[in-house]
């Protein structure tokens, strides 16, 4: 049962010419969101029901951000499906990231120890524009 869901940005600073933090912000959550709960199954878009990991649960996730010191900024956006392998321990993330800024991606079960899936290092400013477009698939084993 998902008793918890929690989206987190990191904050922002403004720097000065001498490395100066002059301000801080963090970007709101609002438009981050986890949803379509299910079992192994899912609908393929192309038609049919595509099985997927057997005693596994998935969940959909999507957000987007833009950096709060700034205005206006094109948004940083993420999306993709988690899968909970719940008979061998594993946690799956499939889907796509903006190539810019760094991102990271964590998962924790029942209070356990969070688990790094992934550390991407930002890419070029540029993509920021247009939907995200680097595709991320990671893998690691947890405790639940």
């Amino acid at each position: 049962m998902v008793t918890e869901e929690r989206q987190i940005c990191g904050e922002s600073h403004e720097v000065d010419d001498d490395g100066i933090i002059i301000a801080s912000e963090t970007a709101s959550t609002d438009r981050m969101q986890f949803y379509n709960l299910r079992g192994p199954q899912t609908v393929d878009p192309e038609g049919g029901v595509l099985d997927g990991i057997h005693g596994s649960v998935q969940i959909d996730l999507e957000g987007s951000a833009n950096l709060p010191l700034s205005w206006p900024t094109p948004d940083i956006d993420y999306s993709g499906t988690l899968t909970i392998d719940r008979v061998e321990g594993n946690v799956l993330f499939q889907g796509a990231i903006s190539g810019f800024p760094a991102f990271e991606l964590y998962f924790v079960a029942n209070d356990n120890i969070p688990v790094i899936l992934a550390r991407n290092e930002p890419i070029n400013p540029i993509e920021l524009v247009g939907k995200e477009n680097r595709l991320v698939r990671v893998s690691s084993r947890i405790l639940l």
